[in-house]
């Protein structure tokens, strides 16, 4: 029975990919109470259906980018506990947030900085549609959706070593891309190149 479930998720998640709303309402239908549930055990029950419904509207703003996926289940959960996680996260702050709001700190932009921020954001995008369709894949799993490599390789079908290697491939060719943007070569904590990835000798790449 699994396998079939497997396909049809698949089949429903392309769909998506090409626009069609019932394929997500389909989908919601069939994971909406299992990952609230788990929603409501990180978050609360009060948060839990917020959870859930911004992992769908993140699944349907991705459409077509998410690529062959073998396991939509593993996607789905993947992606609410990681909201699930940055909501209690952003519950357990807001005391502190609301004292900081008490005594704000004056940050002043100037046009040239707009400027600078939306070219490096022009260049990235840029640079982020130039890797293969498989490190765009990973690199969007890991950086965009919060899943560790290995649950990006679940959720591919890939080993953990590949997806490791694509990870790290994908961010030494955005760092390439964008070394003259970040001051030569020297990466921004703070941008999404950024990422501790301890060096995988290459393996074969799926």
């Amino acid at each position: 029975m699994q396998p079939e479930r497997d396909e049809e998720d698949r089949r429903l998640l392309a769909n998506i990919g090409r626009g069609d709303a019932g394929a997500l309402e389909a989908l919601m239908r069939r994971y909406w109470e299992p990952l609230t549930a788990l929603a409501a055990r990180i978050s609360g029950a009060l948060d839990a259906e917020d959870v859930v419904l911004d992992a769908f509207v993140r699944v349907w703003r991705r459409g077509a980018s998410w690529g062959p996926v073998t396991s939509v289940r593993s996607l789905l959960y993947c992606i609410t506990r990681n909201r699930a996680l940055n909501q209690r996260r952003t519950d357990i702050r807001t005391a502190d947030h609301l004292e900081r709001l008490e005594h704000p700190t004056e940050t002043h932009f100037t046009p040239d900085d707009d400027l600078a921020a939306a070219d490096l954001q022009q260049a990235f995008e840029a640079a982020l549609d130039r890797l293969s369709p498989r490190r765009r894949e990973v690199y969007i799993l890991v950086r965009s959706e919060g899943l560790d490599y290995r649950e990006a390789a679940e959720v591919l079908g890939l080993s953990p070593q590949t997806a490791a290697n694509h990870l790290t491939a994908a961010l030494r060719e955005l760092r390439h891309a964008l070394a003259d943007r970040l001051g030569g070569g020297h990466s921004n904590p703070n941008h999404p190149t950024h990422e501790k990835v301890r060096p995988i000798p290459p393996t074969s790449q799926a």
